[in-house]
């Protein structure tokens, strides 16, 4: 039996004998005297180039290409065999190299879908594979995905198998599998593999075979470099290790495979990331089961201060974060800015995580290193949700300053927020709150345009808006509005401007002026402006002259019993009184209205009444300020 299928090949052809046999200068005279006949094929379809490059002689392959058998260099067979395929399955290295050299083409397939390089690597002739990749270049891809039902890594022939049954063995065995990096796993050849990995790289950086299969996920290749004991914790050129490589690509088949060898599954990129900072940043849910299964370290920071929980607040990504919380991740834990996983997800307005934080424990008043607060976050960025929820919060600080001096409720007046500005003065935010600057919230408000509102409807804006003729959410009536809470339009900042310097209007400033004066009219006298501010309530309703000669225990406005007071510079005005006498004492509603303290026993002609010692210093009636012409003590 012949090496090429064909019996009895010697009879029926001379020329075929002679090949065989080596008998170059009768093969050079016949050729020579025979031209047309270089291109005939055997009996079996076979031309006589491709039996010259299947025998390795190269000087008759050197012959017949002299002789005009360049022009077959690409012809095909029945199979689809090339005469570059026969050069390859002989092994024989220079002739593959001189069919290349005259232009053979490295990528033709055969009938089975195999290249000259399948070829080489299902044979295992690594000698061959190296020069086949070198000159196909770029062109060789390495076909992703299963190897199509093949059911066993290794492949062997049994060698007294004539050489006639070698294309059927080969296809026979693998059948239409033509992924590279397949077939070589099948043949169980590392350096094959290692081979195919580098000349396929599929990123600048992963230089090592394992980083490579780790990068295109070819679960077999990494099984069989593992298996040939390469340390999986090598680093690549960009500071990876394989795992961070098959995280990074979500590959979670083959993460258990590199953490059963050995692979350190906390170590650090050059960046300092782990590979479950880098799960969390892909969003690969399964992937970080898989980590945290292995006891992945929750709370190690990277070179920016995040954790992976950081990373998975920032990407929203609510089946992470439960599982990293799970994995006792610290929540309060910051990076390099001082951001806990909270602030980051109050900026970004993530108003399920920050429920889900604030549940698992997370400190609402942390500050960062501008000593700002998830409040001040959620303010600046306007989210109006994330502002109530943690406004709800018992512990909640809310008038902590930043390093500009800004409290939240100066941020959201400066944003011309509206509606989380009023959620702060129900909560009892400080009016008299002023930056950096020395402004006030008026100073702020008035440099707004206009403000919005995301809350409910402010029936007293109407009102405002309606006596000063302007816009019921134009700064000016905003501004009015806090006045109305207690902010001070007099109040000079470190240029000594007051917000009522910043109006330039000056029909616009005289109504505002007449409006104010009503506004800060001490309700005892009448004649000086407010200035004394109680406390806890924050109402300013008397000027420090009344307020000295009269012993007022409780604010006229709100009811609620004064515990201290101050002056606008925030100097305390001294009370007479204990707080703890004050919480003693029960009041009537005979009682003055002015001190709240003694009965009424003094009636005007007007007809108001009040206690003999607060009437005693009254020219006119707190009440209705009409001039008192007679004053009745009553028993």
């Amino acid at each position: 039996m012949s090496p090429f299928g064909c019996p009895n090949y010697h009879k029926e052809n001379g020329i075929l004998c002679k090949l065989v046999q080596g008998d170059i200068e009768w093969i050079k005279q016949c050729f020579t005297q025979n031209s047309n006949m270089i291109h005939q094929n055997n009996a079996c379809c076979l031309s006589y180039l491709s039996i010259a490059c299947r025998l390795g002689d190269i000087a008759i392959v050197k012959v017949l290409i002299e002789n005009g058998a360049q022009e077959n260099v690409n012809a095909g067979d029945d199979k689809g065999l090339t005469p570059l395929h026969y050069a390859v399955l002989g092994n024989h290295l220079e002739v593959m190299r001189l069919m290349l050299d005259y232009g053979a083409n490295v990528n033709t397939q055969n009938n089975e879908g195999h290249s000259p390089l399948h070829l080489a690597i299902i044979k295992n002739y690594i000698n061959l594979v190296k020069p086949l990749l070198e000159a196909a270049g770029d062109s060789v891809k390495l076909a992703l995905g299963t190897s199509y039902g093949v059911s066993t890594y290794a492949f062997s022939t049994e060698e007294e198998k004539e050489e006639e049954n070698e294309e059927y063995c080969i296809n026979e065995q693998y059948g239409n599998v033509t992924n590279l990096l397949d077939l070589a796993c099948h043949s169980n050849n590392f350096d094959i593999v290692k081979l195919l990995l580098k000349f396929c790289v599929v990123e600048v950086g992963y230089d090592t075979a394992l980083h490579l299969a780790c990068c295109i996920g070819h679960i077999n290749s990494v099984k069989l470099i593992l298996q040939s004991g390469q340390d999986s914790n090598v680093v690549s050129k960009n500071g990876f290790t394989a795992l961070h490589i098959a995280c990074d690509r979500g590959f979670a088949d083959i993460i258990p495979l590199l953490i059963q060898s050995k692979s350190d599954i906390n170590k650090v990129s050059t960046s300092g990331d782990t590979a479950l900072h880098i799960a969390c940043s892909k969003k690969i849910v399964e992937v970080v089961k898989l980590l945290v299964k292995f006891n992945a370290d929750a709370n190690i920071v990277n070179r920016h201060g995040y954790t992976a929980l950081h990373i998975a607040c920032d990407n929203e990504s609510t089946e992470i974060i439960k599982l990293l919380i799970d994995s006792k991740s610290d929540v309060n834990m910051v990076n390099t800015t001082g951001y806990t996983a909270l602030h980051t997800t109050c900026n970004k307005g993530f108003i399920d995580i920050a429920k889900l934080l604030i549940q698992s424990g997370a400190d609402i008043n942390m500050k960062d290193k501008y000593n700002e607060t998830s409040l001040h976050c959620a303010v600046l960025q306007q989210h109006y949700d994330v502002v109530k929820l943690i406004l709800s919060q018992a512990e909640v600080k809310f008038d902590i300053c930043n390093t500009h001096n800004q409290t939240p409720f100066l941020q959201a007046i400066s944003k011309g927020n509206l509606g989380i500005t009023q959620m702060l003065l129900l909560k009892g935010a400080d009016v008299d709150a002023i930056n950096k600057d020395g402004d006030n919230c008026l100073h702020v408000a008035l440099r707004e345009k206009m403000f919005h509102s995301e809350s409910e409807h402010l029936e007293i804006l109407d009102e405002i808006s309606y006596q000063l003729k302007e816009n019921r959410l134009s700064s000016i009536v905003v501004a009015v509005y806090l006045a109305k809470q207690g902010a001070n339009f007099y109040h000079k900042n470190k240029n000594n401007t007051t917000p009522l310097d910043i109006i330039n209007n000056s029909d616009l400033k005289n109504r505002l002026e007449l409006y104010l004066a009503k506004l800060y009219e001490c309700f005892i006298c009448g004649d000086n402006l407010v200035s004394i501010k109680f406390h806890p309530c924050r109402h300013r309703i008397v000027c420090e002259e009344c307020c000295s000669k009269i012993e007022i225990k409780k604010c006229n406005r709100c009811k609620q019993t004064v515990i201290s007071k101050t002056r606008f510079d925030g100097s305390e005005f001294k009370t007479v009184n204990s707080p703890q006498e004050f919480n003693n004492k029960q009041l009537s509603d005979e009682m003055c209205l002015i001190c709240m303290e003694r009965r009424r026993d003094m009636v005007f002609d007007c007809g108001h009444t009040t206690c003999k010692k607060c009437g005693e210093v009254l020219d006119d009636c707190h009440m209705c300020r009409k001039h008192i012409m007679k004053k009745i003590i009553i028993h």
